[in-house]
């Protein structure tokens, strides 16, 4: 629905309302990320701000940093288990799960 609207207002900020011009042309055009990646830079943000004391939240205690390093970068936590589906789309085990695939560099970053 977000992303309908998205494209809708994209459409409607370039000028262009022929439906056989590309849309994903006219969001890159005006510089516009795509909702879900906006979401994604968005919680991940988020989740730096905390794991950095950063924010006045704390991280929870079922999220672990591992005794033991593998290939991942220094700061990789331990991936949360979920039963569910809809367990595993929720915020900390999808936000764990990005921040272990963010490259070191953003990871080590001093601003989120």
């Amino acid at each position: 629905m977000m992303l309908k609207r998205q494209r809708k207002a994209a459409r409607f900020v370039t000028g262009v309302y022929s439906h056989t011009e590309s849309v994903t042309a006219m969001m890159k055009e005006v510089n516009w990320q795509p909702i879900q990646a906006r979401h994604t830079s968005r919680r991940l943000i988020t989740f730096f701000e905390i794991y950095n004391g950063l924010s006045p939240e704390s991280l929870p205690l079922y999220i672990k940093v591992p005794t033991c390093r593998t290939r991942a970068h220094d700061c990789a936590l331990i991936q949360i288990s979920t039963n569910h589906d809809r367990s595993k789309n929720s915020f900390s085990p999808r936000t764990v799960r990005d921040w272990n695939a963010l490259p070191p560099d953003l990871v080590f970053s001093k601003t989120g």
